[in-house]
This record gives structure tokens, sequence and C-alpha cells, in this order.
């Protein structure tokens, strides 16, 4: 702890990469700190961390932390400033594990820099940037990265076996704590160990850890294994201290990596088609998507050339590994990974820059390709932050859109209707495709073209799911509505929409009757009732409103 003390320390030091991460975090980062907008699971906080339903569902951390500090309540500016100290430091972490493969001192400090920038400014990060506590996502880097150093730790040449043990056991229990923010880190684990081990046998100079893939693969395992156990143990002893449970008919789950298991032979097919085309034809048109595969064809490149060249099958076996973690996670979650839940591309797509500067770094002692190199960096890092700053503003747009909604819902119910009756709220309020217009391509471009060519030869019908009036959608979170998500959110009623109004100041009562609920849907079908905000969108139904959001 001492060593990692003094690394973090020498990284605070330095003038030019503090200044230069804070530049590139508040570029990115810095229109929605200033810009508050309450989105998908804000009014539902009281649910995670009042009535435990996070711990319930395996994301205990946030709700520990809650017990001490009040972090159950929307807090704007404050969560998401100390969020970006935390992506801070999670950037000096990461760079110090790569130092620790690599050595100190044998590449130019810069590399790190880069590595952490290109890292923290990952557009994707925004799909979950804008959930209620990121879903632990900076705690949760900056946890896995330690456990990424105790395994390391344990996989030093000479260790004493019982220091050797600890490290491993240090480490699990670093991941259980790491997937109690969100089970997506364990991705992040294998994915950034899988990295690591590439770039020790390929460049590495110094002699440390061990070179066997074999004791990689079983330490690795083994952690996994015990971080798993560990997980279900904590699972179970604090919703068991708590007397905490997931409500009966609500829609929600443990999450665990073994919901897939159930999966029907068809489904499997379906999830892996979709899988294949939100990570690998988003390619063509999704920035994250792309640095993504590059990165992963820049380890298989190598590791088949130094596989080759040093007669060592671990080296393609691991760069085979990069693809195969994210598939079996697709396989045991039972359902394509969301992009909310991708945390290991960030991070992958940063290594990836990291290798091919290692590629380079003796031609960079050339001055004018070292000039090109830096300046293809400032364009990568400039452009991903650019385009996570515009998705936090058409976030903001979104929020906008649907407080208008509220508004005039709540002005409308006020000066024609009863406000002390129940209401049903229905229909899918769809988000402007203006707002989220950097989010899809036309189906007259060349992008989509290039997808259609690829995809077909797979599945001619599986770019459907992803269709719009305007285009084909690429992104998911912008398009989300948090109307629609209210409406029906956990439990099939619009409890939800309640808490959202009520956090504007404008009280409703919602019904919570699943007899009348269908009652309503019943007569909005048959009626052809008008969806907001045409006239007749509010209906009096005697005993209840009917309130139909559907925007068309």
């Amino acid at each position: 702890m001492s060593s990692l003390k003094a690394d973090v320390e020498r990284y605070l030091r330095n003038k030019r990469y503090v200044i230069g991460m804070w530049i590139v975090l508040i570029c990115s980062y810095g229109f929605e700190v200033l810009h508050p907008a309450i989105g998908t699971d804000d009014p539902a906080t009281y649910l995670y961390f009042n009535e435990g339903l996070a711990p319930a569902m395996g994301r205990w951390v946030l709700f520990l932390v809650n017990l001490f500090y009040r972090i159950g309540d929307y807090a704007p500016f404050l969560t998401e400033f100390l969020a970006l100290i935390l992506l801070f430091l999670d950037g000096i972490l990461w760079s110090i594990v790569i130092e620790k493969i690599l050595g100190k001192d044998t590449v130019p400090a810069w590399f790190y820099w880069i590595f952490s920038a290109v890292f923290a400014s990952c557009p994707i990060i925004f799909e979950v940037f804008v959930y209620y506590l990121h879903n632990g996502l900076a705690i949760g880097y900056g946890i896995t990265a330690l456990a990424v150093l105790e395994v390391l730790a344990s996989l030093e040449k000479n260790r004493d076996r019982k220091k050797q043990g600890f490290s491993m056991l240090m480490s699990a229990v670093l991941l259980t704590v790491a997937l109690g923010c969100y089970e997506s880190f364990l991705s992040v684990f294998l994915m950034a160990l899988l990295c690591l081990y590439l770039i020790y046998i390929i460049f590495a100079k110094q002699d440390h850890y061990e070179t066997k893939g074999g004791d990689w693969l079983l330490h690795i395992s083994a952690t996994t294994l015990g971080a798993l156990l560990l997980r279900w143990v904590m699972i179970q002893v604090i919703n068991g201290l708590f007397r905490l449970s997931i409500p009966e008919g609500y829609t929600v789950n443990l999450r665990s990596v073994s919901e897939g298991l159930e999966t029907k032979a068809g489904d499997i097919i379906m999830n892996l088609k979709r899988f294949w085309m939100m990570y690998y034809v988003n390619a063509v048109v999704y920035e994250p998507v792309t640095l993504l595969q590059i990165a992963l064809l820049i380890f298989l490149i190598l590791s088949i050339i130094y596989g080759i060249r040093r007669k060592n099958i671990w080296l393609p076996l691991g760069a085979i590994g990069l693809y195969a973690v994210p598939i079996i996670m697709c396989l045991a979650e039972g359902y394509p990974t969301h992009y909310r839940a991708s945390q290991y591309v960030p991070i992958v797509g940063a290594f990836g820059v990291f290798t091919l500067l290692l590629v380079l770094h003796k031609q960079l002692a050339h001055r004018w390709l070292r000039y090109a190199v830096i300046f293809l960096l400032s364009v990568l890092i400039y452009g991903q932050s650019d385009q996570i700053n515009r998705w936090f503003y058409a976030d903001y747009l979104k929020y906008q859109d649907a407080l208008t909604v509220i508004k005039q819902v709540s002005m409308d119910l006020r000066a024609e209707f009863d406000t002390n009756k129940p209401i049903v709220f229905l229909g899918a309020h769809k988000v402007p495709a203006s707002i989220y217009k950097d989010g899809y391509v036309g189906y007259d471009s060349w992008q989509f073209r290039m997808i259609a060519v690829i995809s077909d030869v797979v599945d001619p019908h599986l770019k459907e799911k992803y269709y719009s009036p305007q285009g084909y959608v690429f992104v998911e979170t912008p398009m989300n509505s948090m109307l629609q998500w209210a409406i029906t959110a956990f439990d099939e009623t619009a409890f939800q929409m309640q808490k959202l109004f009520e956090m504007h100041g404008y009280p409703v009562y919602i019904v919570t009757d699943q007899a009348v609920i269908r009652e309503a849907s019943a007569y909005l079908t048959e009626s052809e009732m008008p969806g907001y905000p045409a006239t007749g969108y509010i209906v009096d139904r005697g005993d209840y409103i009917i309130v139909n959001l559907e925007s068309y």
C-alpha cells in the first residue's frame, strides 16, 4: 500500500498530467456537471436505497455507502463532480497498473496521459453516466484496477506462497466490491488482465512476473471464481441482515452471470446476432465501437506475429480471449449486453491506443512522425470529448422535453379535471428524433448501405430491429424516454410517474389496481383516444382519469 500511495502521489505531482486530464474531463463532462437533468432511476432512488432494491439486485456497495453518506437522494452537481474526481483517480490507478507491467520510466510519461484521456473521454460512458449515481461507474473502475494490481502481485516470480495466496484473496475481495457496484466490472477485470498479459509478453523488458499463460489463467480463474462466491455470500448476508428482497410482482431480478442458463436455443442465436450488430457491425457508425474493434484487431495481429516468432501459443489464445469474454458474458446474461453495461469498451479502447504507441515507440524518435502521431491522438481525444459532450447536451434536451410534458399535463389536469381522482398514465411517449439526431444515420447514407451489406450476410431482417422513421439507430440511452419508462417501471404501474411529478412540485395520484389499468387500456384502444398533446388526450372515466402520453 505504501508503494501504491507513493505512485499515486507521483502522478499528482506531475502538473502536465493533472492539468491535461482535468482539461479533458471538463471538456467531456463540464456541461453535464453544470446542467442537471433528471433521468431514468432518479425518481426511484428511494426504492434502491431506502427499501433496499439495489442490494436485492446484487448492487450492495452504494447501499452501504448510503448508510454513512446521504447519497440516496437526488443531488445535482455534487454527484457528477465527485464522479469526475474519481474518474481522474481511476486514470491514475490504471496507469500504475500498466507501469507495473512495463516498469517505471520505460516509456514517455505522456503515453500514460494518452491512455487516461482516451479512457475517460470514451463516449460510451455517457450511456451509463446519466443513470443515478452512474451505477457505481467511477468507484467500480478504481476498485477493479486495485483488484488487477493484486493479481499482478500474486504473479510475481519467487513470491512467497502465503503472500501469493493473500494477494489472490485480496484480489477476489476487491473484485467482489467492484461487482457490488455493477456486475459488468467482471468483464473489465478479465479483459484488462488479458490485455496486460499480451502487453507484458510482447513489450516488457523486465522479467518480474510469470510468463506462462497457464499461470495467468490459473490466477485469473481462481480470483474470478472466488469473487463470484464472495459476491453471493455478501448478497445473502446483506439481504438477510437488513431483511431485503425484491417485492413480488417486480420486473427486476438479481443480476448474475447465470441469467442466461434458461435461454432457449433460438433466443441464444438471436442474442448473438444482436450482439454482433451492436459490437461489430455498429463499428461503421458508432465511434466507441470503432475504437474497440481497432484495439481488438491490434492485439490479434500482434499476438499472431509474436506468437509465431516466440512459439508462444498463449499469445493468440489471449487475443482470442479478448473476443470471447464479451460473447460469454452475453450468453451468461441471456441478452445482448446493453451499452450502459459495456464498461470494458473504454478500457480496451485505451489499451489499444497505448499498445499502438508501444509499437511506434522507437519510431517516435523521428520528430515529424511524433508530431503526426500527436496530431492524430489530439483529433481522437477531441472527437471523443466533443461526442460525449454532445450526448450530455442531448440528454439535457430530452429532460427539457419531458419537463414540458409534465408541466403541460399538470396544467391541463388542474384546469379541467378533479385532481383528487387517481390517474392511469398510458401510452409510449417518444423522445423527439431531433434530440438524438447524432444517434442514427439515414437510409440513403453510405453508412447504412455498408451496414446492410455486412448484416444481410447473416440475417437480412436483423437490422430492422434498429429501424426508426428517421433512419438506422445505433445508440440506446439517448432515445430512451424517461416518461415511457415511468409508466410501467418495476411493478407495471405508473408509480414512478407519480414520483416524477412530485419531484417537480406537481402532486398526482396514480391507480395501482391492475384490473383498473387493464380496463383503462382497453378503453384507450377501443375509443381510439388521441395522445398528447391533441385535444382529448385526458379523459375522466368517473372513478379515475386516463392520461394518454402516446406520441405519434
